[in-house]
């Protein structure tokens, strides 16, 4: 296996990453019962009109790409601890903006842990990227994924 450049990693949190893991493990498992479950299915003779054999098939197919893109995510991933006091990155913070006049707390995390609806945002959004290093105080205006600029004022970070 080749190693991530440390560019290329994705930040989860250790929380995250032993969901994932637990994720693997279940996908694993079900991956063995389909197997198990195709062969039983071979056994009744002709596959051309198994159902439960079609059936299983594709369930396989489902599950393998699930492995596969939580294996990707496991691979990729630069773990950051919960009390991580990094002065040079805000991810896993608490972080108040204001923007056009609406102060809301947002937490930063990774893709694969953003949740805009419980105010927690990605890195990787437009917002999240330059919060990511900001300072409070800072302010800049930010193009968002509708192509609206938006001021954002960085009121305090916990």
């Amino acid at each position: 296996m080749a190693k991530i450049k440390k560019e290329n990693m994705n930040k989860i949190t250790k929380k995250k990453y032993d969901e994932l893991v637990e994720q693997l493990k279940e996908l694993n498992l079900k991956f063995s019962e389909i197997v198990k479950r195709i062969g039983e299915a071979k056994q009744q003779g002709d596959l051309s009109e198994n159902a439960d054999y079609s059936a299983a098939r594709e369930e396989q197919g489902f599950i393998n790409s699930e492995i596969e893109r939580v294996n990707a995510i496991i691979e990729s991933a630069d773990i950051i601890s919960e009390n991580d006091e990094s002065e040079d990155s805000n991810f896993n913070k608490d972080i108040t903006i204001e923007i056009n006049g609406i102060v809301q707390t947002y937490k930063l995390l990774g893709t694969h842990e953003a949740d805009p609806n419980n105010y927690i945002i990605s890195t990787s959004s437009p917002i999240g990227a330059f919060l990511e290093t900001a300072k409070v105080g800072d302010e800049n205006y930010i193009t968002t994924l509708t192509k609206k600029q938006v001021l954002v004022k960085v009121l305090d970070i916990k």
